[in-house]
């Protein structure tokens, strides 16, 4: 990331800023890192013309964990104990 930043003054909402607070809180970030980040997930779907149904997002996401699972569960449960622990471990590796 460019380490020269500028400075920009944007006007949010008490509440808009208090989620941002705890966010950074949480996460032991500044509320200008939180924001950074907030713009560079939200930015290319504004870009694009796009809008993100959050609640949309999840519900696939567990739609098709639930599927996985069935399926895995059904067809190869002789590795299903070992799967969290290779998704956590892939989360430390390339998320972390």
């Amino acid at each position: 990331m460019n380490t020269k930043r500028q400075v920009l003054t944007v006007r949010v909402t008490p509440a808009e800023r208090d989620a941002l607070s705890r966010a950074a809180e949480a996460r032991g970030k500044t509320v200008s890192e939180c924001l950074r980040l907030a713009v560079a997930f939200g930015l290319p779907f504004v870009q694009s013309g796009h809008g993100l149904d959050l609640y949309r997002v999840i519900a696939n996401i567990e739609y098709l964990q639930a599927a996985i699972e069935t399926i895995i569960a059904r067809e190869h449960s002789d590795v299903t104990e070992r799967l969290l622990d290779v998704a956590i471990e892939r989360m430390e590796q390339f998320h972390a």
